[in-house]
Parts: C-alpha cells; structure tokens; sequence
C-alpha cells in the first residue's frame, strides 16, 4: 500500500472567511495537490471565530492522505 499527504496552509478571518490557502507541502502529485487545495477553497465560509479569541485571524495546516 502507498500513500501520499498534502498539507494546505490557510487563515480565517473573524467572519470565517478563508485567506491565503496555499499548498504547504506538496504529495509530489500536482492533481492531488490541487484537489486539496480546491476542497479548501470550496469548503468556505466557515463560522465566525468565537468572540473571545484574540486574533483578528486564526492559522490553520490541514493534512489530506491519499491511500493508493
């Protein structure tokens, strides 16, 4: 069995807006690569950060795995 992992880096602004998705580090799969990155993208708006914290955004590193 094989394997390969993606991370997608991004921010979330205080009203759940996605900033800056970027690959973080690549599959060495440019079509798995872009899926993620698109899955991101498309998963937006998210709620509001809560209104205790903070920052005006928050960072997050999500990791896809692709089992082959």
């Amino acid at each position: 069995d094989e394997s390969k992992r993606v991370v997608i880096h991004y921010r979330v602004d205080r009203t759940g807006r996605i900033l800056s998705p970027s690959i973080e580090e690549t599959s060495g799969d440019n079509l798995l690569d872009q899926s993620a990155l698109r899955a991101v993208i498309v998963s937006g708006p998210f709620p509001p950060l809560p209104e205790g914290y903070p920052d005006s955004t928050l960072g997050v590193h999500f990791g896809f795995k692709c089992e082959l």
